[in-house]
């Protein structure tokens, strides 16, 4: 099975607490006994001189008295008195043990040394001196067995509050770090739901610290990840209306075109009944004309960088209004430009295209005897072209599709006059790419106004404005 990030730390952490935490121990315990035994033999050898310069005093006064004392019994008395104390004494003379109460006999131990030896199973510290100017040698030996047993209880002990330490380390140490960990495990479970496709999920911005922090990035990056999933989904969408209405729009023509053409080859005409066929015909390949023109105008502009230089509005908008005085005289009505001289960075050529098709539309959208006018005005934070008419005008819901590729307000009429539903969609593709902004005003029965505003980062500057 594999161990998930949480346990890994769990087990590791928990294995290096427990060799410190014990490595600690045995070594205040061996420190703690060592002390004690250095301790013990310090008062062993204060002992041992003690009972040396005693027996020397007693000694010499035994002597001193005479009378045929007998030394013996002052060893006797020496090894009986420290007997009852867990004292072993021996008292050694030209070899032979004079007096002792070593119960396995005399130690093995050289004059004048310490150590350690065993009787009966116990462990002693032995030391050995001379006694009475070399006379005699003085053997000492006491028993270590409680000092072993106070080390052997003190390890126990230590042991059980390691053992204890180590439980209550562990069991806190996993609540932590489950604790810690969880929010890693609500991201890992976000990013699965996530992968299997549900794009709702949220992680948890409450944890505290870093892994807050971190699921408020996730969180962010998920609504940017559906914002694009989004924005895919709708150009997507965009993109299959655009071939359907393409499809319903080169439909109709064609079927124009293919029934002229088919009643030409087939009925027994008159040459003015040709004509009007043939004008039936132009009629309806200048539409598909139209369309294939604005859609490769649209895919030149998307694919081609931006050429742009100062460009002298005023003059565009008087080029407009000329170029299409014949449409608007043909349809009965005014076209006039106005305004002050203004500069942007643009490419001429498309802003022409922009106010072109800005114009046309409004003097379609005009009764006979309507006006259109077209002005441009600077402005401290740019320039502003206005294509206002006195026409028909829009409802909201035809504003808010009046970009949409093949959209018409009024189908029969644009279809009529031979509108490819392009234009519009053109014309926001071309302000886009100036990054300008496109806007529109518009009420039924009261008119439609246009606006074109270029910010003043692509209005020229302080050297934008000329009157």
């Amino acid at each position: 099975m594999k161990l998930k990030f949480w346990q890994k730390t769990y087990i590791l952490t928990l294995i290096i607490f427990l060799i410190s935490l014990n490595a600690g121990i045995f070594s205040l315990a061996v420190y703690t006994h060592g002390r004690d035994m250095n301790a013990e033999r310090e008062n062993c050898r204060a002992e041992v001189y003690y009972i040396a310069q005693a027996f020397e005093r007693d000694y010499s006064d035994l002597m001193a008295a005479g009378h045929g004392a007998d030394p013996k019994l002052l060893t006797d008395s020496y090894c009986a008195f420290y007997a009852k104390r867990g004292v072993l004494l021996e008292f050694v003379k030209d070899g032979e043990t004079v007096s002792g109460t070593f119960t396995e006999g005399r130690r093995d131990i050289a004059a004048d040394t310490e150590g350690f030896g065993k009787i009966s199973g116990e462990r002693y510290f032995l030391v050995s001196t001379t006694v009475s100017d070399g006379e005699y040698s003085l053997v000492y030996g006491r028993s270590f067995a409680e000092t072993d047993r106070g080390f052997a209880r003190l390890m126990i002990t230590f042991v059980l509050i390691s053992v204890v330490i180590s439980v209550l380390v562990a069991a806190a140490l996993f609540v932590i770090l489950r604790r810690v960990s969880a929010p890693l495990d609500d991201l890992k479970n976000a990013t699965g739901r996530i992968a299997s496709g549900d794009h709702s999920v949220k992680a948890d911005e409450s944890a505290p610290g870093e892994f807050g922090q971190l699921g408020k990035s996730f969180n962010e990056m998920v609504d940017k990840i559906n914002g694009q999933i989004e924005e895919l989904r709708k150009s997507a969408l965009l993109k299959q209306r655009l071939v359907d209405d393409l499809a319903h729009e080169i439909r109709t023509p064609l079927t124009v075109i293919y029934g002229y053409a088919e009643y030409l080859l087939r009925a027994d005409t008159s040459e003015d009944e040709k004509i009007n066929c043939a004008n039936a015909v132009m009629k309806e390949a200048k539409r598909l004309q139209n369309v294939s023109e604005k859609l490769l105008d649209s895919a030149v502009m998307r694919e081609n960088p931006l050429c742009a230089s100062p460009t002298d509005l005023k003059a565009i908008l008087d080029d407009t209004a000329s170029s299409l005085a014949p449409l608007a005289r043909e349809k009965g009505v005014e076209i006039s430009a106005c305004g002050e001289s203004a500069v942007a960075e643009g490419d001429a050529t498309l802003l022409g295209m922009l106010f072109y098709n800005l114009a046309e539309n409004a003097i379609k959208a005009c009764e006979k005897g309507g006006k259109v006018q077209l002005f441009c005005k600077a402005e401290e934070n740019g320039v502003t072209a206005c294509v206002s008419d006195d026409g028909k005008g829009m409802t909201a819901d035809q504003l808010e599709h009046i970009t949409d590729p093949f959209y018409r307000t009024d189908v029969s009429r644009s279809r009529a006059i031979g509108g490819a539903g392009l234009g519009l969609t053109l014309c926001s593709r071309i302000a886009e790419k100036h990054q300008a902004k496109l806007s529109f005003r518009s009420s039924p029965g009261e008119g439609t106004e246009v606006f074109v505003f270029f910010p003043k980062s692509l209005a020229g500057g302080d050297n934008a404005i000329t009157t």
